[in-house]
């Protein structure tokens, strides 16, 4: 049964069931509904959530004509609530495992995808949820969704893998098949002291889905489920920097996640047009992550902050906030005068070392602008203006006897877009959507609403209960729903006189009708407009494989028009899709496990068949070249013979990835040619297959790939008694680039590689084929004289014994003299010799109240600590051999921004010139806003 043979016959039994339900109200029994869940009207004041209880089955609900016919304008156009787009069909289906039985318990959720009847003001970090559901005990769920809008379902996440990205609209049966889930197991501890950090975010940043969890008292961690697939992990605690462990598969065992110390986030604000520092400016720092808690369902919340720091600019504009990390954070700055300002530019790159941030802040203007009647042109006094963001209404002015109004901008949060409407009494319109700042002087020209008439129907006569939609430029959309006789009355504010345009449709069940072009110039129709569900162009077909066999649920697309799900026997049926007669359109198929494939210049009522090559996959084995062990770590690349201007080059194509534990790889391949894989693992060489001719359909054989060990070099950090050094940097040189230089420092410095040790005093180096290095640590000095042999095999130890070692206690109080919890502290060696180059955190003393450290060779230090809401300081100590240097230090409370008033007026005030130059040359080139 094709789409339009099926809405034939839902709109004949509708009738019938309508003819039913008057008998059994006339004889006062309760009104009843068997047709099932795609023949329900929903009533328009509920939402979708509230359409399918927590079982996910949406109950029909009955229809109220007369709440659905839209007959009078709203009292304040400006104020009306847009109204909420309804789910008037369904997507049923069931969830199954690897051997086709039912999963019950498990969550599924319809998304909207691309919806063109969105809300204009509607923001994208929060997903738009249609419905939710669970499966039941056979695995079975039914869906409230939007009918003919292509939305996304998501199924699993609690016990089992997620499967996510599936396209259906309303109509769709399909069945999911969802893996057992797998745990991934682990501990966090500070990479300095080795302890185990209490509370830390973990969280799996690749993959299908992405979870997110909390340490325990021990440090230790579990993120299920998980698919059984290679994930990157990582983690994050305040006073870190992030940890990122090396991609890994669930069920190998426990991994350990290492905790670096934290960054400062050193910055000066300005404004932007003075250049002059902008005093007791809030400043926030905050990590955004958008993962769900393991083994909860998807709160579907969209970004969220996981932590926070603040700060507030001196007297020179200046902040310093410790403890930060050094990618993944949003900064937010905000003070009196300015507009909010936000700056994405750090979640997806790395704060350098030594970037400072410098935030330039645009001064508050009033928004203003005119408000003239379209018609003539007169100004409206009078007009109510109004500025709206996503949140809501921000503030109103009257215009003047001019036209002329004027919006302070005071309290904008700085969220997007930003739409200025007006409205007079007479109910006339305009609105202006703010695409940029300098959008500062608006004209609004008043136009009256667009009062249409609309009768939908179907090849059997009108339907009841479709939804209607008039969408124009710069408006939220405008819904009604369909009376008994089919029509629908709306009244649709416009944009202004500008506006040429409105387009209106119609959904219903499982269709939607063409969209109608109403251009306004010409007024509104004399009589009903007529939206047809079955006018348009339709294309139907088959999908199948490369032997010929139906395949089930496959996606077919018209580019630029509709799409269908193919039903059990391959079949598919597009439309209605609106084309110029004579005109040929492109199909597009997808289906699991095959390749997409797509058919251009196909014709309205050809009998189309769509056949899907399957996706092919190069499998093999990854060991040890020395033992034969599997290697349980490794990530590779495809490569891809090609010629790039004559010659012959191999570029990268897709990544491998792990299949199971025993070092086995699976690899989709995405084109045909010659192939061949690189293999690269810790410890090890780096190593190719022998080229492979791929002809797009025949796997390449199984291939065994051997890793030989690498040249591996350990250098072990101990004082003269053998205690380990922690944060201890070691370099290493080429020896031919050394030569005979008397310090590894200027460019033979940059051309190192360098390493901190961690809490056992020990650095690690992979250098590949190996050879001979000089080692250093700082500018100062090599730390041995002799030339280091590094060969592929075993690893080559070396020890290094840097004297005596002493230690360095901390207590912090406050100005009253109290003591003060919680401060994170960090120590660093300084002085001009150089000799040692140490920076590694304080760990907190188990016999009193300060912070300690021990392992610390001979030499001069600095220690840098603080705590939010305080003034960062430092101290400087000589440390000498067998002792414990205590240091008694004082912290002061950072002043309330109020406080730091008066100070903006005692601000440098240099010249334009020195304020330009001190913010490029000093704080380098980032300028966010």
């Amino acid at each position: 049964m094709n789409v339009r043979t099926a809405l034939a016959a839902l709109v004949l039994i509708v009738a019938v069931l309508a003819a039913v339900m008057m008998l059994l109200v006339d004889e006062g029994g309760t009104p009843t509904n068997e047709a099932g869940p795609v023949l329900s009207v929903p009533d328009p004041s509920s939402t979708a959530t509230d359409m399918a209880p927590a079982g996910g089955s949406a109950e029909p609900v009955a229809a109220d004509a007369s709440r659905l016919v839209v007959e009078a304008p709203p009292v304040d156009l400006l104020s009306a609530r847009p109204a909420d787009l309804l789910a008037t069909g369904v997507v049923s289906g069931r969830l199954v495992d690897s051997r086709g039985q039912p999963i019950s318990g498990e969550p599924v959720d319809l998304l909207a995808s691309d919806d063109a009847w969105w809300t204009v003001m509607r923001r994208d970090e929060q997903p738009d949820v249609v419905d939710r559901g669970f499966s039941d005990n056979q695995g079975r769920f039914v869906l409230a969704a939007r009918a003919g809008a292509m939305q996304e379902l998501r199924a699993g996440g609690l016990r089992w893998t997620r499967v996510i990205g599936v396209t259906v609209s309303a109509g769709d049966e399909v069945e999911l098949e969802l893996g057992v889930g797998q745990a991934l197991e682990g501990m966090v501890i500070d990479q300095e002291t080795g302890v185990p950090v209490e509370g830390a975010w973990v969280g799996s940043f690749s993959g299908v889905d992405k979870l997110l969890a909390r340490t325990d008292r021990r440090g230790l961690f579990s993120l299920t489920p998980l698919p059984d697939e290679v994930v990157l992990v990582g983690a994050f605690f305040e006073g870190y920097d992030i940890g990122v462990h090396e991609p890994v598969a669930p069920g190998w065992g426990r991994i350990v996640i290492e905790l670096p110390p934290g960054r400062v986030i050193d910055g000066r604000v300005y404004d932007r047009k003075s250049d002059l520092p902008v005093v007791g400016a809030a400043v926030v720092v905050a990590i955004l992550n958008e993962a769900h808690e393991a083994g909860l369902p998807d709160p579907f919340e969209g970004k969220r902050t996981i932590e926070e720091w603040t700060a507030v600019t001196d007297a020179e504009g200046r902040f310093s906030i410790d403890g930060c990390p050094s990618s993944q954070f949003r900064v937010e700055v905000k003070a009196d005068g300015y507009l909010l300002s936000r700056s994405d530019r750090y979640v997806e790159r790395s704060l350098g070392e030594e970037d400072v941030l410098a935030i330039g802040l645009a001064p508050v203007e009033a928004l203003t602008g005119r408000v003239v009647v379209g018609t003539d042109g007169v100004p409206a006094m009078g007009a109510r203006v109004e500025l709206r963001e996503p949140d809501g209404h921000v503030v109103s002015a009257l215009a003047d006897s001019e036209g002329r109004f004027s919006l302070d901008l005071t309290n904008w949060s700085g969220r997007g877009p930003v739409i200025v409407a007006a409205v007079d009494d007479q109910g006339r319109h305009a609105s202006h959507r703010v695409r940029k700042r300098s959008d500062k002087e608006i004209e609004l020209s008043l136009v009256g609403p667009l009062m249409l008439e609309v009768l939908v129907t179907a090849p059997s006569g009108p339907v009841e209960g479709a939804q209607v939609v008039i969408t124009s430029n710069e408006v939220e959309p405008t819904l009604a729903m369909t009376d008994a006789s089919g029509r629908a009355r709306l009244l649709h504010p416009l944009g202004g006189a500008d506006v040429k345009k409105a387009v209106v449709q119609a959904r219903y069940g499982a269709a939607q009708s063409v969209p109608k072009v109403l251009p306004l110039k010409d007024g509104p129709p004399a009589g009903p407009l007529l939206l047809d569900l079955s006018e348009g162009a339709w294309y139907a077909g088959l999908v199948q494989d490369i032997f010929g066999a139906p395949l089930p649920h496959a996606l077919v697309v018209v580019r630029n028009g509709g799409f269908d799900r193919a039903d059990a026997e391959g079949r598919f049926d597009v439309g209605p899709v609106d084309i110029e007669a004579g005109k040929a359109v492109t199909l597009l198929a997808q289906a699991k496990g095959f390749r997409p494939t797509s058919l251009k210049d196909v014709y309205p009522n050809q009998n189309v068949v769509l056949t899907l090559d399957p996706v092919v996959t190069w499998r093999g084995r990854v060991s040890d070249a020395t033992t034969g062990d599997p290697l349980t770590v490794f990530n590779g690349r495809v490569l891809v013979e090609t010629f790039d201007e004559g010659k012959l080059v191999w570029r990268r194509g897709a990544a491998t990835r792990l299949a199971g534990p025993a070092g086995e790889f699976s690899v989709e391949l995405e084109e045909a040619g010659t192939l061949k894989l690189e293999i690269r693992a810790p410890d090890s060489l780096a190593a190719q297959s022998l080229p492979e001719v791929f002809d797009g359909l025949n796997p390449p054989p199984w291939v065994d790939m051997f890793l030989g060990k690498a040249a591996v070099l350990k250098v072990f950090v101990t004082g003269s008694n053998g205690s380990p050094v922690s944060g201890y940097s070691v370099a290493i040189v080429k020896a031919e680039r050394a030569g005979d230089s008397s310090a590894p420092s200027g460019k033979l410095r940059k051309q190192s590689r360098s390493a901190r040790t961690g809490s056992d005093g020990h650095a690690s180096f992979n250098l590949g084929e190996g050879g001979r290095y000089r080692l250093a640590s700082g500018p100062g000095r090599w730390l041995d004289e002799q030339e280091l042999l590094v060969l592929p095999g075993p690893p080559t130890e070396h020890y290094l014994r840097v004297g005596g070692t002493g230690g360095v206690s901390l207590l912090v109080r406050d100005l009253q003299g109290e003591f003060v919890a919680n401060v994170k502290a960090s120590v660093r060696s300084v002085g001009g010799d150089h000799v040692h180059s140490v920076k590694h955190r304080l760990a907190d003393s188990a016999d009193d109240e300060s912070l300690y450290t021990k392992g610390l060779p001979e030499g001069r230090y600095k220690l840098d600590f603080g705590k939010r809401g305080y003034r960062k300081a430092s101290e400087e100590v000589i440390v000498t051999a067998g002792r414990l240097q205590h240091v008694d230090a004082v912290l002061e409370l950072i002043p309330a921004p109020k406080d730091l008033a008066g100070a903006k007026e005692a601000a440098d005030r240099g010249s334009k010139s020195d304020k330009k130059k001190d913010g490029k040359k000093k704080d380098g080139k980032n300028k966010d806003s």
